[in-house]
C-alpha cells in the first residue's frame, strides 16, 4: 500500500491521502458525509502504519476545495487516532499554496 505523502518527525507520523474531485460530500438520506471509501482507504493506511512505525501515526484526507465546499476542517479521534480532512485552495499563487501546506505540516508539532 502507497501512501500519497508520508510525513514523519521524530515520534510522529501523518499520511496524507490526496483527492481532487469536484465534489467533496456526499449524502446518505439526506445527510452530508465523507465518501465511505476515502474514509476506509485513509484507516486502512494508518492502521498498517501503525504496525510498523514506532510511535503516534495520524492521517489526512486532503481535498482540493471545489466551489460550493462546505467543508474547511474537521478532525477527530477514532482508535486511538487522530484523522483529518483539509481543503486546499489552489486557485491562488504558489505562495498561498506553500503557506497552507505549511499549516497541515505543522500537524506534526
Amino acid at each position: 500500500m502507497l501512501t500519497d505523502v508520508t510525513l514523519a518527525n521524530g515520534d510522529k507520523c501523518l499520511i496524507i491521502d490526496a483527492k481532487c474531485y469536484g465534489t467533496i460530500l456526499g449524502t446518505h438520506y439526506d445527510k452530508e458525509i465523507l465518501s465511505p471509501a476515502n474514509l476506509n482507504q485513509i484507516f486502512s493506511y494508518v492502521m498498517h502504519a501503525a504496525n510498523a512505525f514506532d510511535g503516534e501515526v495520524s492521517g489526512m484526507l486532503l481535498y482540493a476545495k471545489t466551489e460550493g465546499a462546505e467543508l474547511e476542517s474537521e478532525s477527530w479521534l477514532e482508535l486511538g487516532h487522530t484523522y483529518h480532512v483539509r481543503t486546499l485552495d489552489l486557485n491562488q499563487d504558489f505562495a498561498g499554496i506553500a503557506a497552507q501546506l505549511d499549516a497541515i505540516a505543522e500537524l506534526l508539532g
